[in-house]
């Protein structure tokens, strides 16, 4: 389920297959294309304090899936005393098996040093096989028809300190300076306001729905990529 939090959403899923698996050793990059690996970057702001952001390769991605994953339980987790706790094993599953496995896969992570927040997503082509999860084809939404490639926006997560600083903001414009793509895409729940108001916080705008083979319909909301320059 998409969480209801304004500093923490994730892509709606629609059931995954997992594709290929792709060697675990690191694979050499482009100095500055998708999923290149910089040294930290130091950053301030009102109230933030120092943060350090990394942009991590597949390999340090599945490295680092343990602290990743106590992120995710950590943002999503709901302090009301009968709340069902996220569900830390399968998003370990989803990550390893089919996340980190997508082309361009790129993730951000921001620590002070521990993880504080990240944001990670991957390509997805017109002819590749994440589309065929959907009933729809991507020429069923004007804005998806322009555009061959877009790159899925599948997490952005913000620990509970960290909330209110503005590193949501942040982590997006970091992780999708580097998308090769045009046009990114997210995928909300319709029922989900809190996520929806966050979405449009950060600059995001809803363009149709995308319905799972086997599931309810999810909201489409895109953004231009130019604009995070």
């Amino acid at each position: 389920m998409v969480p209801r939090r304004a500093d923490a959403f994730t892509t709606a899923r629609a059931r995954e297959s997992p594709p290929a698996r792709v060697s675990h050793r690191p694979r050499e990059r482009r100095p500055f294309g998708p999923g290149a690996v910089r040294g930290p970057s130091r950053i301030r702001g009102t109230g933030m304090g120092t943060l350090f952001l990394r942009r991590l390769s597949r390999w340090q991605a599945e490295t680092e899936r343990d602290q990743i994953a106590d992120l995710f339980a950590a943002a999503l987790r709901d302090p009301a005393p009968d709340a069902v706790p996220p569900d830390r094993a399968a998003f370990l599953r989803r990550f390893v098996d089919h996340d980190v496995q997508q082309p361009e896969f790129d993730l951000v992570l921001a620590g002070d040093p521990s993880p504080a927040g990240c944001a990670y997503g991957f390509l997805a082509e017109r002819d590749g096989g994440w589309w065929s999860r959907f009933r729809e084809r991507p020429e069923a939404l004007p804005q998806l028809a322009e555009n061959r490639r877009v790159f899925v926006v599948a997490q952005l997560l913000v620990h509970p300190r960290r909330r209110g600083q503005g590193l949501a903001g942040r982590l997006q414009r970091e992780l999708l300076s580097r998308a090769s793509a045009p046009l990114a895409l997210l995928l909300l729940e319709p029922g989900n306001g809190p996520a929806q108001a966050a979405a449009q916080a950060l600059g995001w705008s809803k363009t149709g729905q995308l319905t799972p083979s086997e599931g309810t319909p999810l909201g489409a909301w895109t953004i231009p990529l130019g604009r995070h320059g």
